[in-house]
């Protein structure tokens, strides 16, 4: 829902910003990871995929590319897909 994608994108913010706090990333990592392909054709899910892709460390963000590589086809034929 709106109101929870942005409260996760504040945290993905706050957590990934010019100090990354590296433990508490990785716990995000490890809960958005699974769901990256259905985020990414959510209107308001993409802006948390987003998000990672602009705050969380370099070395820690292929979890996201790996996703959208593997499920390029699915993602890019949805309606909502970015």
């Amino acid at each position: 829902n709106l109101h929870g994608t942005r409260s996760v994108q504040k945290f993905i913010e706050v957590c990934g910003g010019d100090a990354p706090t590296l433990s508490q990333i990785d716990i995000v990592i490890n809960q958005l990871a699974p769901h990256v392909t259905k985020m990414s054709m959510d209107t308001n899910g993409n802006h948390v995929v987003q998000r990672c892709l602009q705050y969380v460390p370099r070395d820690r963000v292929g979890f996201v590319y790996h996703t959208v590589v593997r499920d390029v086809l699915v993602i890019t034929r949805h309606r909502h897909g970015c």
